[in-house]
């Protein structure tokens, strides 16, 4: 029998198929295609004419429009992009003032950054100097600040901005045009003017299942493994549950009375629900690798060697 070990990409999938296989287990993979299909919905035009069909049905209307009253309230004709962002989003992102100090210190030191490795260098010491919760915090924060001044820019650009090197010229347009998209539910999605798209992701990916057996028998390399690499943390479960299994055949037992009774394991650490379907898979595993012996209702243990 398999237990399946995870779902990756190729190199990923290479990678925990080596680890296994030098631990003696033996491992199969599995390629597919996966397709992740993510649907939004969305209302597109005039931003008046947006207003007087909809309301405020949709409150992201009302957003877009006090993202456009804001950017009106810093927009000049010729200002650098960059402060441009940092008006804009101190105006409607406060708390990233708190941040301050880490953020001129990582804009110092990230100048000129030529690898991920001097990157990372970079974070460490800035977790050192400001701790390393308040650096992971702040870098949450960059990365919505990053996506919302995309957004930000996106609709600028479609509405009369133009961006000239590092500086941002033009008029934005009295009435925008706008794509916004909406939370829209039942009856409001079919409702007309509220339109559907998709976005549909197709990746190759590789299942990778290992031995049951083997995890049995090589428990202690696999061990060593989890010792490094947690992730394999879940196929000591597999092992210690045909350990279990195995332990509680003594003698000649009644098969039902078995099953019903490995059916909830429990330990001071917690509970193991076993499916009948399960402990069938388990039990043929067992035979074929001549460790149990199943006949006329009856389970019991083979003596190895």
């Amino acid at each position: 029998m398999r237990v399946y070990v995870g779902t990756f990409d190729e190199e990923e999938a290479e990678e925990v198929a080596d680890d296994l296989r030098k631990a003696g287990i033996k491992v199969e993979l599995r390629h597919a295609i996966d397709l992740d299909v993510e649907g939004s919905y969305y209302v597109e035009g005039k931003l008046s004419e947006l207003k007087k069909k909809f309301g405020d049905k949709f409150k992201e209307i009302e957003e877009v429009e006090e993202h456009f009253a804001k950017a009106r309230e810093f927009f000049h004709e010729g200002i650098k992009t960059r402060e441009f962002e940092e008006k804009f989003l101190d105006a409607v992102m406060p708390e990233r003032k708190k941040f301050e100090e880490i953020r001129k210190f990582l804009r110092e030191k990230t100048k000129g950054l030529k690898s991920v490795r001097d990157a990372a260098k970079v974070f460490d010491e800035a977790a050192e100097k400001f701790g390393r919760e308040n650096t992971e915090e702040y870098m949450l924060q960059f990365i919505d600040e990053i996506h919302y001044m995309n957004f930000i820019h996106s609709l600028l650009e479609r509405n009369g901005i133009e961006y000239k090197g590092d500086v941002m010229k033009g008029q934005i347009a009295d009435d925008p045009l706008v794509k916004v998209y909406v939370e829209a539910k039942g009856e409001e999605a079919d409702e007309e003017g509220v339109r559907y798209e998709y976005v549909v992701f197709v990746r190759k990916t590789v299942d990778v299942y290992a031995s049951m057996i083997d995890l049995l028998f090589e428990v202690k390399r696999l061990e060593e493994i989890v010792n490094k690499k947690g992730r394999y943390a879940h196929l000591l479960f597999a092992a210690d549950l045909m350990a279990r299994f195995l332990d509680g055949i003594e003698g000649k037992k009644d098969l039902e009375a078995f099953m019903d009774e490995m059916g909830e394991i429990k330990d001071e650490d917690g509970t193991i629900f076993v499916s009948r379907a399960a402990m069938n898979e388990i039990f043929e595993a067992l035979e074929k690798a001549d460790l149990i012996k199943i006949k006329k209702g009856k389970i019991v243990r083979r003596q190895r060697g």
